[in-house]
């Protein structure tokens, strides 16, 4: 292996740990929905320009954090918080 690739394997295992042991999940179906549809929406606003300039920007940044945490099922802020919306883990 050469360096590059050493580098991205290990890159790898440090993101298999950290989504194992520290970013269990704590969004439910419904919550992972809500989030998605509200991201394709502001993104509609911003190409159908009605929100543009820093408002814009902000709606898109906003739209890819919904994004992401939906599709990781975490939310660092729910963590914060003590919120979890994941029946699945409420049972146990």
């Amino acid at each position: 292996m050469n360096q590059a690739t050493t580098q991205i394997v290990s890159s790898i295992q440090i993101i298999i740990h950290f989504k194992l042991y520290v970013m269990k999940s704590n969004i439910g179906s419904n919550d992972k929905l809500i989030r998605l549809a509200l991201a394709i929406v502001l993104i509609v606003l911003f190409y159908k320009e009605i929100l543009t300039g820093a408002l814009g920007i902000a709606a898109l940044v906003v739209a890819l954090l919904l994004t992401v945490t939906s599709l990781v099922n975490f939310c660092p802020l729910y963590r914060i918080l003590g919120i979890n919306t994941d029946k699945k883990k409420e049972i146990k």
